[in-house]
């Protein structure tokens, strides 16, 4: 699966399960585009023993997210 396709996917599915907390458009953006993302190529060891090369990315930490619009969701989704 392309690279592309799969965060397309992903921030499909990041939108619905926003709709469904009632997010703010505002925190859904931040989720779903982070101001930094890390891109590492790690080599998996397999049941087999041999090694397999894999691209692995991950978003900015969670503590990124602006305090208001964390404290915002909190408040909200705490029922």
């Amino acid at each position: 699966m392309a690279a592309q396709s799969m965060l397309t996917q992903v921030q499909r599915g990041l939108t619905d399960a926003a709709r469904q907390l009632g997010l703010d458009d505002s925190v859904l953006g931040i989720l779903k585009y982070p101001r930094e993302t890390l891109q590492a190529r790690l080599t998996i060891r397999m049941d087999d023993g041999s090694s397999k090369p894999s691209k692995s990315y991950d978003k900015a930490p969670v503590s990124a997210v602006p305090k208001h619009f964390a404290s915002t969701a909190k408040r909200r989704h705490s029922t």
